[in-house]
């Protein structure tokens, strides 16, 4: 299916630090690179609304149903009080408007609240990671719903709404468990499934919210889980990437693993059109570069196939921190990293093209990918003209992109001019 959020692996945190940046480039009338080979969303003023610039809040993350209509998330940084606010967007996050506040912290507190954002087509939103905060009415309103432990992931079908949890017994626990809940009704009422995936996290990446376990819906009953493998007391994989499968709402569950290999500290999964896998996997970060290997299966994981692997220090797939891999279909791959250009494969993944003109990266903001389509695409990534977060837009597979700066706003009336 059609990813609609992708977490990030960078904390918030350095996102702060990035804050001043993003100021000092839009000050300098930093503008939004775009390749006219692409067909443009347009940059419109929504009527009754004052238009801000986005330097007064930073763009986290988004969700989008088409590549117009979504939501973003919005971080405030203020001097005592901190702030997460959301907004819907019709013309492909040109504007968000208006914004709603959904909760605020005190600056002081490193707790990020939330980090990640996901819709369904019928206005149910859901704010996560670590809390939850939802609404059922587009946004309009949010509450916050208590859970047992940090919210991990959640991936709606229609009103069929999965969300994965752990809770980590203590910080010095070897393993956290992970609990898949479900929900019939867009996310009002939960339940346990009847298998819990337990064993299976390590502390320290549910403690700086890394990409620790992904779910991937193929439809309102069949889905796959994958998490990173554990870790051992010198700080090294223990056991593959494992892999879970259920064709039954997870009422039950068959284990199979991702042969990683050499690069076997991180993995990422997407599930393309066809039903086929595609698996990245990384090994450990060290000064911006990071081996990677990306591996198919066509037989719902039990057998997997290389198609391409880090090599030596020119490969593109030594750039950059993994945080997805994203299939448009069974050719068109999508490769995003940290502090990396875009890669893209028109071959299954056996050969890689950078975008360099789209995405340089910068350590302190990851890049989130949501495929539409098998043409669709949006990216939200800075650039190295920019150091706003860009929104970037493909309507034809990734050949070519174009990108809009992001703005949002508060609704407040319009004074009509007085006639003379």
């Amino acid at each position: 299916m059609a990813r609609l959020t992708v977490r990030v692996n960078a904390g918030r945190n350095l996102r702060m630090l990035a804050g001043l940046l993003v100021i000092i480039g839009l000050a300098l009338g930093f503008g939004s690179p775009g390749s006219s080979a692409s067909p443009r969303i347009p940059h419109v003023s929504a009527p009754h609304h004052r238009v801000i610039p986005a330097a007064t809040g930073q763009i986290e993350a988004v969700s989008f149903e088409t590549l117009t209509r979504g939501y973003g998330l919005f971080y405030f940084s203020g001097t005592d009080v901190c702030a997460d606010k959301v907004g819907p967007t019709s013309n492909g996050g040109a504007l968000f408007a208006p914004l709603v506040t959904v909760t605020t912290w005190p600056c002081v507190d490193n707790s990020i609240p939330t980090s990640s954002l996901v819709f369904d087509h019928r206005g149910d939103g859901f704010l996560f990671g670590p809390d939850l905060f939802v609404t059922h009415n587009s946004g309009r309103t949010w509450s916050r719903i208590r859970t047992a432990g940090d919210v991990l992931e959640i991936d709606p079908i229609g009103s069929s709404i999965w969300m994965l949890q752990t809770a980590c017994a203590s910080p010095t626990t070897r393993h956290c468990p992970i609990r898949l809940f479900v929900s019939d009704d867009g996310g009002r009422n939960w339940s346990p499934s009847k298998l819990a995936l337990s064993g299976q996290i390590n502390p320290a990446a549910v403690a700086t919210f890394e990409n620790v376990a992904m779910l991937d819906r193929v439809n309102r009953s069949f889905a796959y889980l994958v998490s990173d493998p554990t870790m051992n007391n010198k700080g090294s994989p223990a056991e593959p990437a494992l892999l879970w499968r259920t064709t039954n709402s997870g009422a039950s569950w068959t284990k199979r693993s991702i042969p990683c290999g050499k690069w076997n500290w991180y993995v990422t999964l997407s599930v393309a059109p066809n039903g086929e896998l595609f698996a990245a996997c990384a090994g450990q970060p060290s000064a911006g570069r990071q081996g990677k290997s990306v591996l198919s299966s066509n037989d719902e994981g039990l057998r997997w196939h290389l198609r391409s692997s880090y090599r030596s220090f020119s490969s593109a797939l030594g750039s950059g921190y993994l945080v997805s891999i994203d299939a448009m279909s069974a050719k068109t791959l999508l490769l995003v990293a940290n502090i990396s250009s875009l890669l893209v494969s028109s071959n299954a993944g056996a050969d890689w093209q950078y975008k360099d003109q789209l995405f340089s990266g910068a350590e302190s903001a990851a890049p989130l990918a949501i495929v539409l389509g098998t043409k669709d695409a949006v990216i939200l990534g800075d650039t190295i003209k920019s150091p706003a977060q860009l929104l970037w837009h493909t309507t034809d597979g990734g050949e070519h992109w174009s990108s809009v700066l992001p703005r949002w706003a508060y609704r407040v009336p319009v004074k009509k001019p007085r006639r003379t």
